[in-house]
């Protein structure tokens, strides 16, 4: 049986490839006969399919467009998003950009050919394939090489991989920060709540208060990319302000849900030493007990046990349950599915107040056993 498999795999593939090529000619050729659209691609190592879903939803409040769906980020996905969408009458089209490997982002603009671009941040995600820092920042840079002359590229100032990243291609570049008032936008005065987060969004010297229902540092930094490329695209601050009070909150990024005593921080999509630090740090923010339930993470490549073991180091000085270490002791129980975790959470919990953090989701693949 396998033999066979083996065979039949071989046969497909030409084929399979062959129907892809015909979809994805008939993608690129649907963009085209959207004059005057404006192509957006969104990459880095955290923070794509957030700020794709942040930035559609500030840019509908004045345009029309698309975006991919989910975290369609792959030459299928893309493709199946373009050629599904309704209406060629469009002025933007945001194609979120991921990858394993070298060369895949530059795969991704020959389909699309972006003229605007956003890498979020450059770290250790997927080091497991990409093997190291360097290749990384370089694989997500491919976004700002593909850009033609007159694009415009959207960078983290305070992410060091993107600092010192020497372009070839000399696009107008844009900065964002939290950090750093002579960034071409950053945030200030940030406050959060258990309601969201307000703070002051600046950008090329002009400021407005603004609000959200999202939650998180991560988040901020999301919304203030986002809030400078649609103003480089011809938004006003006002048009912005509505903009970010209308962001829907994103499934499973941490998400906010309450259940009689219990409120739930649900980030299980997936997780990062940057991203876990971000929810523990909003975990912080909530009153009364806290718990993590959390199958840890995974594809850190070589440091994948020493990232778990600080993430639960970090979890022990904030939580009733976490991890135990040589200096603190908490409460650790292990469990073979997340319902099992949850279940003896609640058993444990009937009465009080308490906050939950849900940190990444795994697939069975992934069983401790």
């Amino acid at each position: 049986l396998p033999f066979v498999l083996i065979i039949l795999n071989y046969i497909l593939y030409p084929v399979e490839k062959i129907i892809y090529e015909v979809y994805k000619n008939k993608a690129i050729k649907r963009l085209n006969k959207m004059e005057n659209i404006a192509v957006i691609g969104i990459t880095g190592s955290f923070g794509k399919t957030s700020t794709k879903m942040i930035l559609n939803d500030i840019l509908s409040v004045k345009y029309k467009g698309f975006c991919t769906a989910n975290s369609f980020n792959t030459p299928k996905g893309i493709t199946k998003t373009i050629n599904e969408t309704e209406s060629i009458f469009n002025d933007y089209f945001i194609a979120e950009m991921g990858a394993r490997a070298k060369g895949e982002i530059k795969q991704l603009c020959d389909i699309v050919h972006p003229k605007y671009g956003i890498i979020t941040s450059v770290g250790p995600a997927h080091l497991d394939t990409f093997k190291n820092i360097d290749i990384i920042t370089k694989t997500k840079c491919e976004l700002l090489e593909s850009l033609p002359n007159d694009g415009v590229i959207v960078l983290n100032k305070d992410n060091e991989y993107l600092r010192k990243y020497k372009p070839i291609n000399r696009v107008k570049t844009l900065w964002f920060s939290l950090n750093d008032n002579d960034a071409d936008a950053y945030a200030s005065d940030i406050k959060y709540s258990d309601k969201g987060s307000t703070f002051t969004l600046h950008i090329k010297k002009k400021s407005i208060q603004v609000e959200t229902t999202l939650l998180g540092k991560e988040n901020i930094y999301n919304i203030v990319s986002a809030s400078l490329l649609a103003n480089e695209l011809g938004m006003s601050l006002k048009e912005i302000q509505k903009g970010i009070s209308n962001i829907k909150v994103i499934s499973h990024r941490l998400e906010l849900k309450t259940s009689e005593n219990i409120t739930i921080i649900d980030d299980s999509y997936n997780s990062n030493p940057v991203g876990s630090q971000n929810a523990i740090e909003v975990l912080k923010l909530m009153k009364g007990k806290k718990v993590i339930i959390t199958p840890g993470m995974v594809e850190m490549g070589k440091d994948e046990e020493k990232l778990n073991y600080e993430f639960g180091r970090k979890m022990a000085n904030i939580c009733e349950k976490g991890i135990i270490d040589e200096n603190k002791k908490a409460d650790i129980k292990v469990f073979n599915s997340f319902n099992e975790a949850y279940n003896d959470f609640r058993k444990d919990f009937a009465k009080e107040k308490v906050t939950v953090l849900l940190e990444n989701d795994l697939p069975d693949t992934y069983n401790e056993n």
